[in-house]
């Protein structure tokens, strides 16, 4: 009930902002759900080809978002309105994405199941901070780990803030989020991440402020903290 009072005060349908109910690992096999890379290794190995003439990099990573069903995630800091041309008649999906990237001088990271694509100092940060944060979450319970881990599948509307995301994973990790109050007002686009985990999802809205999560082993806490590039 909180979530939906803060989501409906924030100006979002309780119907419109979701993260879907997580599906939970079996036992034992928590360290092969964290990182579902093989399935992603396979699309991102697929054939195709593309001509791009003047498409706005956002249009061109939703469309190849769209038809090969890839969470894309479009850094805040990349200019979404910068124009695309290219023509690949031989490459993999995963050479498209990271070429459409270079045409706007940003670069690519992998999180979880995510393709992130943003500045290039910050990409090279992106799973190394996400990877840090998955070791610090192991050393919690098992039960507060995998309300962490466990995927659920994120979609939200156009005109979300990066503060409904953050009260989204609070409610879904069941975890105090430190920090929020570093991150400001900011509008953004529609976007649908499939299954995703909250710890990931985390990771990349605090990397775009420049922020990583970080773990109160303590109490259990997550708290946002600066993150140099």
């Amino acid at each position: 009930m909180l979530l939906l009072a803060a989501l409906i005060a924030g100006g979002i349908g309780p119907h419109s902002l979701s993260a879907a109910p997580r599906e939970t690992a079996p036992a034992g096999a928590a360290a092969e759900a964290d990182w579902p890379a093989g399935s992603l290794d396979v699309v991102l190995a697929r054939p195709t080809s593309l001509a791009l003439s003047e498409s706005p990099v956002r249009d061109a990573l939703g469309q190849i978002a769209k038809s090969h069903d890839l969470p894309i995630w479009l850094d805040r800091r990349v200019d979404p309105s910068r124009s695309v041309d290219l023509e690949l008649s031989e490459a993999t999906l995963g050479q498209a994405v990271k070429q459409i990237a270079g045409a706007v001088g940003a670069d690519v990271a992998i999180v979880g199941p995510i393709v992130y694509v943003g500045p290039p100092s910050w990409a090279a940060v992106a799973r190394t901070s996400a990877v840090a944060f998955r070791e610090q979450l192991a050393e919690l319970g098992r039960a507060e780990r995998q309300n962490w881990v466990d995927a659920r599948v994120w979609k939200w509307p156009e005109l979300t803030t990066p503060a409904d995301l953050i009260v989204l994973v609070q409610s879904s990790a069941l975890t105090k989020i430190g920090g929020s109050e570093r991150v400001p007002y900011d509008l953004w686009p529609a976007l649908d991440l499939g299954r995703s985990s909250p710890c990931d999802v985390l990771t990349l809205v605090a990397l775009q402020f420049g922020l990583r999560a970080t773990v109160q082993l303590e109490s259990g806490e997550v708290q946002l903290v600066p993150l140099d590039p």
